[in-house]
């Protein structure tokens, strides 16, 4: 993984490190960060689906068998 990799994975992992503390609304949350809401709650969803791995899935979507 390359260096912004890496910087995504690290801010992503921040974020879902935050929203779970729920100390903050998660619109201030998407400010903070700059993300949209939609994003924020898809990270989210994503982060408790994985088991708390903030980098379980690719971009690429999944390949089926012909």
């Amino acid at each position: 993984m390359g260096k912004l990799g890496a910087r995504a994975v690290d801010k992503r992992m921040r974020f879902v490190t935050a929203a779970e503390a729920g100390e903050e609304t998660m619109t201030a949350l998407c400010r903070r960060f700059g993300l949209s809401r939609k994003t924020g709650y898809k990270w989210l969803a994503r982060y408790r689906l994985d088991g708390g791995s903030a980098n379980g899935r690719g971009r690429r979507g999944r390949i089926r068998a012909r």
